[in-house]
C-alpha cells in the first residue's frame, strides 16, 4: 500500500500578470494529470527543468495548495479537499524542507526555538522538554549544539539547511518534500547533506520526495524518478531503468546535461598528484611559487593563522615570519620548523609594532594578513561602541595598515603577493569568546583573555 497516491492531480492558479482591470486573474493550468505513488521508506525524485512544475507538485502532495482536479491520498485517506481543521492533525506527519534556508527560518528566532517549535505546536512537549529534543536534533544532524543560540544569519548556508532538516524531522514525520535543498550549495556541503539525508531515511524509516533539477544528485539518493515537463509526466521508473535506457527525448536531453569531469592523463605525473604546476600550465605567469619565498603571517599563534604557517612550511616555503601579539605562543612552531619559523612580536593595530616589523622583515616576499577578531558583541544592544571599535580597528584598519607598510617591502623585493582574510578569519579562527575576554581601560578596550589575534 502506497502511503502517498496522487491520481490525475491537477492544478491550476490565478496567472495576476494576465488580470484586466475589474475582472478576475485567469486561471493558469501548471500540473496535468499527475499520478505519482511514494511507498513507506522510499525515496522518489522528481526531476525537469525550471518552470516544470515540480515545486507546484511538491506543495500540493502536501496539501499546501488544493488540486483543483483528481485525489490525493496520505494513507489510504483522500486529503484533496480536506478542510484545514481536518489537515492539521496530519500536519505532522507531512514536512517539507524549503529551497532557500535563509528565508524558510524566523530571522527573529534562534535556531534552537526554531527547531523546538514544531514539538511545541503540535503539543508533542513542553516548552523545557522541546527545547532539550532540539539540542539532540542539532546534534542528530551534525551541528554543534551550541549553535543553538545563533540567529539564523550567523550561520553558513549548509548550517542553516542542517537547521531546516533537524526542524522537519522533529515531529518524526512518514514523509519529508525536500524542495531543491541542495541547490544552492557547495559541492562538498551538498555531499554531505545527502549523506545526512541517507542515513535519516535509515534510520527514521521516512519516505522522502527528493525534487531537484540535477539527475546527479536524484542518482545517488533516491529509488525511483518522476520526469516532468510543462507540468506533465513525461517518464517515469527505477533510477537503474531510467539512467540505462531513457525512453523519452527530454529525458534524454536531461541526462545529455549532467556535466561530467573532464579526463586529464597528466594527473598521475603531477608532484603532488592533485595540484597542476600552475606556473608551467600558465606559461610562468601563473600563481605564486611557495617553495623559496619569505613570509610574513599575522595572526599566527591560533587556528587558520597557524595552519597557514605550518602549509607553507610543508610547501618549502624559505622563511615564515609569525606574527602574534604574545611571541611566546608560537614557541612550539618555532622548535617543530626550527630555522625557518620565526616568532614575531605584530599587533597589526599598533603603529609602532607594524614599524618594527617592517624593519625586520625586509625579506618578504608574501604577505598573509591573517588578524582578526570576533567579540560576539550586538552592536545595537551594546552599552557603547567599545567592541564595534575595537573589531573595526583590527580587522579593517589593521589590514591596511599592513598592506600599506609592506607593499612597498614587497615591490623592492621585486613583487609578490598580498592575501588579506581580513574579518571572516575572524570566525574561523575563534573559540568562542568570553565576556570577561575584555575590558575598558584607559577609555579603550584591552584583551584579557585567549580571543583570536
Amino acid at each position: 500500500m502506497s502511503l502517498l497516491e496522487a491520481q490525475g492531480l491537477g492544478l491550476a492558479l490565478p496567472d495576476r500578470a494576465a488580470k484586466r482591470l475589474f475582472q478576475p486573474a485567469p486561471q493558469r493550468e501548471i500540473l496535468k494529470d499527475v499520478d505519482l505513488a511514494v511507498a513507506l521508506g522510499e525515496a522518489v525524485g522528481l526531476v525537469g527543468e525550471s518552470g516544470s512544475g515540480k515545486t507546484s507538485l511538491g506543495r500540493c502532495l502536501v496539501r499546501l495548495y488544493q488540486p483543483t482536479s483528481g485525489r490525493l491520498l496520505f494513507s489510504g485517506r483522500d486529503i484533496t479537499h480536506l478542510g484545514e481543521s481536518e489537515l492539521r492533525p496530519l500536519r505532522a506527519r507531512l514536512q517539507v524542507i524549503f529551497q532557500d534556508p535563509h528565508s524558510s527560518l524566523n530571522p527573529r528566532r534562534r535556531i534552537a526555538d526554531i527547531v523546538a517549535q514544531p514539538l511545541i505546536a503540535f503539543g508533542l512537549a513542553d516548552p523545557a522538554t522541546a527545547r532539550r529534543q532540539a539540542v539532540a536534533l542539532l546534534d542528530r544532524v551534525g551541528l554543534d549544539p551550541r549553535l543553538g543560540g545563533r540567529f539564523p544569519h550567523q550561520l553558513s548556508g549548509g548550517q542553516r539547511q542542517r537547521a531546516c532538516i533537524a526542524r522537519a524531522i522533529a515531529v518524526e514525520p512518514a514523509l519529508v518534500i525536500a524542495d531543491e535543498i541542495v541547490s544552492g550549495l557547495d559541492v562538498s556541503t551538498q555531499a554531505q547533506i545527502l549523506t545526512l539525508l541517507r542515513a535519516l531515511r535509515r534510520d527514521l524509516g521516512l519516505a522522502l520526495v527528493f525534487i531537484s533539477h540535477d539527475l546527479s544528485v536524484v542518482r545517488a539518493l533516491c529509488d525511483r524518478v518522476v520526469v516532468l515537463r510543462g507540468g506533465v509526466v513525461v517518464e517515469a521508473g527505477s533510477v537503474e531503468s531510467l539512467f540505462a535506457a531513457p525512453r523519452h527525448p527530454y529525458t534524454r536531453a536531461l541526462l545529455a546535461a549532467i556535466p561530467l569531469p573532464e579526463p586529464d592523463a597528466t594527473w598521475l605525473d603531477r608532484k603532488d598528484g592533485l595540484e597542476p604546476d600552475w606556473e608551467t600550465e600558465r606559461g610562468g605567469g601563473g600563481a605564486m611559487q611557495i617553495a623559496g619565498t619569505v613570509v610574513l603571517v599575522t595572526g599566527a599563534n591560533r587556528g587558520v593563522g597557524r595552519a597557514f604557517v605550518e602549509a607553507l612550511a610543508a610547501r618549502g616555503a624559505a622563511k615564515i615570519y609569525a606574527g602574534a601579539r604574545d611571541p611566546a605562543r608560537l614557541a612550539d612552531l618555532a622548535a617543530r620548523f626550527k630555522g625557518k619559523v620565526e616568532p614575531v612580536k605584530l599587533d597589526i593595530t599598533c603603529a609602532a609594532e607594524i614599524a618594527a616589523a617592517r624593519a625586520r622583515c625586509r625579506d618578504v616576499t608574501l604577505l598573509i594578513n591573517n588578524a582578526g577578531i570576533n567579540l560576539q558583541a550586538g552592536l545595537i544592544a551594546a552599552a557603547d561602541l567599545g567592541p564595534a571599535r575595537a573589531e573595526i580597528e583590527t580587522n579593517y584598519l589593521g589590514p591596511l595598515a599592513m598592506c600599506r607598510a609592506f607593499a612597498p617591502v614587497l615591490k623592492s623585493n621585486g613583487g609578490g603577493a598580498i592575501v588579506n582574510m581580513l574579518s571572516i578569519a575572524a570566525r574561523v579562527n575563534n573559540r568562542q569568546p568570553r565576556e570577561v575576554g575584555r575590558r575598558r581601560e584607559g577609555g579603550g578596550w584591552v584583551r584579557t583573555s585567549d580571543e583570536a589575534e
